[in-house]
């Protein structure tokens, strides 16, 4: 299958992730391991469960002796390429062979190789066994991976965190600057050239409201300790702030904030679509360096092997689904038909033909959403392989921008002009409306058209009882 493999589990070369080697870290309970397909399975649990046997919960080296075996087990499952020599080696001690040195070690080979570490030995050296090696394709067959904004040398790349560091370390000072400039201005201190007063009001008990006598010509008052520049050290880091969110486009819009009622639609369209653009690109990189390969390569081969298992199926399907299936079926069963009418001599008319094609879609469809579709394996092998295309994101086709060109050819045409028609036909294509969508609908749409030639109200939607709100709701 297709996982998510976490960072923590993972062993890999930080300055290129995907030219190196790969060792994915598993935990196994022995019951797990044991439905492993692997080699040495048995010994592997039987050490673990020995070792645990031996570790005292009151000796000091009792956590060196469990480091590795615990209630789970752990095995290290490595991909890459290794020098021959180093395969070659594993090779011949997972069949319990003697190993000649005499291969060269600039040769390298692509291999996978699952190993069940058991600690270091008194040299230092790791010590484990082997379950499985083979050689197997490139890594990019096994793993994939897409950094952010890729960097030489970097295997993760740039992070947001990393674009922001300077924004971020401005912000800081001026918080600490802020924060320092309070505690001094929040101090209540005061002012007095009188020596008969006291050196602090608060000691001999004076409240609020007390009346405080200095000599005449003398002063005493508090002291304005709020420095001036406290609002400046806000309006720097706003702009630090703001110069944050142009390089990430974390705008408002783009974060959910709600917008005053008055704002124009069309402006906080365009504010929206501003907001998002550099998103749109990670999208789009993403889309088509990641997971379209995924799709393609890994889940699509499975998916059609699975669909090609049973040669026919008997399934619940929509609507729209069995107006597809309905018609190759009318026309396989009408072929047939007609190959046994002229092998017996009779000839059959084209309203012979359209007669027994309505009788059999009237007939199929008495017979519910469930059909019985045969013939599946020869035709995914011949008509589906090859011929599929993947849209992993919409990105392709911005279907925003699409629609209002099309909206506004629509209004340069009359309806009854063929280029009007052609660009509903498109409008209709990009939004998954088939034909044989639309024609489950004539006789609805018939039944509406004959109660409004009769003035009787249309029971889907009365256009003259919509108010003006009501219609700009809709038109939206």
């Amino acid at each position: 299958g297709v996982h998510v493999v976490p960072w923590e589990n993972v062993i890999t070369d930080m300055s290129d992730i995907m030219g190196g080697v790969i060792i994915e870290r598993h935990y196994y309970l022995p019951s797990q391991l044991k439905k492993q397909s692997w080699k040495n399975v048995d010994d592997v649990i039987a050490s673990a469960s020995q070792k645990k046997k031996e570790a005292k919960i009151d000796d000091k080296n009792s956590a060196k002796k469990t480091d590795t075996i615990t209630e789970l087990i752990e095995v290290w499952e490595m991909h890459g390429e290794v020098p021959l020599a180093m395969y070659n080696e594993a090779v011949a001690e997972f069949n319990g062979e003697e190993y000649d040195w005499s291969d060269d070690e600039l040769e390298f080979v692509s291999c996978q190789i699952i190993f069940a570490p058991q600690g270091v030995n008194d040299d230092g050296e790791m010590q484990g066994v082997l379950l499985q090696v083979n050689e197997e394709g490139p890594l990019s067959d096994t793993y994939r991976y897409k950094a952010r904004n890729p960097q030489a040398g970097r295997g993760m790349g740039q992070g947001i965190p990393e674009e922001i560091k300077e924004h971020q370390r401005w912000h800081n000072f001026y918080k600490t600057e802020t924060a320092r400039a309070v505690a001094v201005g929040g101090k209540v201190l005061f002012v007095t050239d009188d020596g008969d007063v006291v050196d602090s009001i608060y000691d001999d008990g004076i409240d609020h409201g007390t009346i405080l006598k200095v000599g005449e010509g003398r002063m005493f008052q508090q002291a304005n300790t709020l420095p001036n520049s406290i609002p400046l050290y806000g309006e720097i880091s706003a702009s630090w702030a703001e110069s944050a969110d142009k390089l990430t486009n974390s705008f408002a819009v783009a974060l959910g904030s709600q917008e005053f009622s008055d704002t124009p639609f069309k402006a906080q369209y365009l504010q929206d679509i501003n907001s998002n653009s550099q998103f749109k690109q990670y999208y789009e990189e993403i889309s088509e360096e990641l997971v379209q390969p995924i799709v393609e390569e890994w889940l699509l081969p499975w998916a059609l092997k699975d669909a090609a298992k049973d040669n026919e199926i008997y399934e619940t399907f929509s609507r729209q689904e069995l107006a597809l299936i309905d018609e190759v079926i009318v026309e396989k069963r009408i072929t047939d038909k007609l190959v046994e009418m002229s092998l017996s001599k009779q000839v059959a008319t084209p309203e012979m033909v359209d007669t027994l094609r309505q009788s059999m879609k009237n007939q199929l469809m008495k017979e519910g959403t469930k059909r019985q579709v045969t013939e599946i394996k020869d035709f995914i092998k011949k008509e589906v392989i090859g011929n599929v295309t993947v849209h992993s994101s919409d990105e392709q086709r911005n279907k925003r921008a699409l629609f209002e060109s099309y909206q506004t050819a629509l209004t340069l045409f009359a309806p009854t002009d063929p280029a009007f028609l052609a660009i509903r036909d498109r409008i209709l294509d990009s939004m998954g409306v088939s034909k044989e969508e639309l024609s489950l609908y004539i006789e609805e749409a018939a039944q509406n058209v004959g109660m409004a030639q009769q003035g009787q109200p249309n029971p889907q939607v009365d256009a003259q009882q919509l108010t003006q709100t009501d219609k700009e709701r809709a038109v939206a």
